[in-house]
């Protein structure tokens, strides 16, 4: 009879703690329009977090998993997010600018007409993303994967993507005035339909 009476407690403790950890979970990832400036979330765990609206200016999350994570209109500017983990997350319309992104993974996230002016995303992950009509003036994208990607209207004024991988982007309507591609993996059909501008005389 004890025996058993034992068992039910455990089980209901375990259940309490479930329940418990449930609602922690829940609670972090409902982070939307929240005010997480300058905070450190280094590695933290958010993926699918919504964190639509928050305001992450100046932020520290080196290596965090955001994959999947609702990050439109995200407040991202001169936040660190070095090889951190964004795979397919939701970035339309956020704001990048001067973010320290050096290895981090995009891979098919959207970030349609996003604002990554003076971002540094060199040697970033961003195959297959989506990145129609974003902003990469002054954007440092050396030996960046941008395979597949669409960059269709996207502005790169004077981006630097040396190095980086083209192969199968979508340049089409892009704006590359005095962008840098020594060196770029490019098939030369993806520049034929972008913006009649002067380019670079290295390509």
């Amino acid at each position: 009879m004890g025996g058993n009476i034992m068992n039910v407690m455990r089980a209901l403790e375990t259940l309490h703690e479930k329940i418990k950890s449930l609602s922690e979970d829940r609670r972090k990832h409902r982070l939307a329009n929240a005010n997480l400036n300058g905070k450190n979330l280094r590695e933290a765990e958010l993926d699918g977090a919504d964190l639509r609206g928050a305001h992450l200016v100046g932020a520290y999350l080196d290596g965090a998993h955001l994959a999947g994570a609702h990050l439109q209109r995200a407040q991202l500017t001169r936040a660190h997010l070095w090889f951190s983990h964004l795979e397919k997350a939701l970035l339309e319309g956020a704001r990048l600018e001067r973010a320290q992104a050096t290895g981090a993974h995009f891979e098919e996230a959207d970030l349609e007409r996003a604002h990554l002016e003076q971002a540094n995303l060199c040697e970033a992950h961003l195959h297959g993303a989506n990145l129609h009509g974003a902003h990469l003036e002054g954007a440092k994208l050396r030996r960046a994967d941008l395979r597949g990607t669409n960059l269709s209207d996207a502005h790169l004024e004077r981006a630097d993507l040396r190095g980086a991988h083209l192969e199968g982007a979508n340049l089409t309507g892009a704006f590359l005035q005095e962008v840098r591609l020594e060196g770029a993996c490019i098939i030369d059909d993806n520049i034929d339909n972008s913006r009649p501008t002067p380019l670079d005389s290295s390509i």
